[in-house]
């Protein structure tokens, strides 16, 4: 059996066993986290040790642009988690969500290098700096609106809208311009989509999160659970390539 299908059946039985315990116990959103994030994440690192460090500095790196995101949804109540701690970083953001950014960034990136990755060409762990000049300064811009006005992230349909710029758009006018990148993140996208997907359901069905606000584009009915279509298109199909994006354009010499 090929080596990559090997640690990819093995993966996903990791996933598949994290989520039916997290169904049976009910457990609160950080496990939720340990299960279908860390973990996955700390088995992919132990395999691919050679990626580790640079995905990691990457994802630290990026770090301040889903957390702005996380925040204009919570402002715009698009998004809702159930915290197990009595605050909230800026009386805004749950401490669960910095775990859930940082490591949603990490898997992605793993399992870009580790499946889709036919050579290991040598990324400049210095370049991840230029993205994290640019996150410290979107959280700074993001804090400071925010103290002054905090309407001035009332968004209409704020998740479409959020979304379609941070995301679509970059990904859109990257692929246009780097076609070649398009089978590798395609590939991860449909290797994230199952697990995301999975996810999903169970924290739905454990409410660990939920959708409570009014203005989304459309919302899916699938086993049992309901979410706006904006969370299908965007979280469990374009997020990897608007991950992989910047990882590429922030990291990759010759993008």
């Amino acid at each position: 059996m090929n080596k990559k299908i090997k640690h990819l059946i093995l993966l996903t039985a990791l996933v598949a066993a994290g989520g039916i315990v997290c169904l049976y116990l009910k457990v609160n959103y950080l496990t939720s986290i340990v299960f279908f994030l860390i973990i996955p994440s700390l088995y992919l690192s132990l395999i691919s040790k050679g990626s580790a460090k640079k995905a990691a500095v990457f994802s630290l790196a990026m770090l301040g642009i889903p957390l702005v995101i996380d925040g204009i949804l919570i402002l715009n109540n698009a998004w809702l988690v159930q915290t197990m701690f009595s605050f909230k970083v800026l009386s805004l953001i749950p401490v669960e969500d910095f775990f859930f950014s940082f490591f949603s960034l990490y898997l992605i990136v793993m399992l870009y290098e580790y499946f889709t990755r036919s050579s290991r060409e040598e990324k400049t762990v210095s370049a991840s700096k230029n993205l994290a000049i640019i996150s410290i300064v979107l959280v700074a811009v993001f804090l400071y609106l925010h103290a002054a006005d905090p309407g001035v992230f009332h968004i209409p349909y704020a998740y479409a809208s959020v979304f379609f710029f941070a995301g679509c758009l970059p990904v859109v006018l990257f692929l246009f311009s780097h076609p070649r990148f398009l089978k590798g993140f395609s590939s991860v996208s449909v290797l994230y989509f199952f697990f995301a997907v999975f996810y999903e359901i169970v924290a739905l069905k454990i409410g660990v999160w939920s959708f409570p606000g009014t203005e989304y584009i459309s919302r899916i009915s699938f086993l049992g659970v309901q979410f706006p279509l904006e969370e299908f298109l965007f979280f469990l199909i374009a997020l990897p390539a608007g991950v992989l994006t910047y990882y590429e354009f922030f990291t990759q010499k010759d993008s």
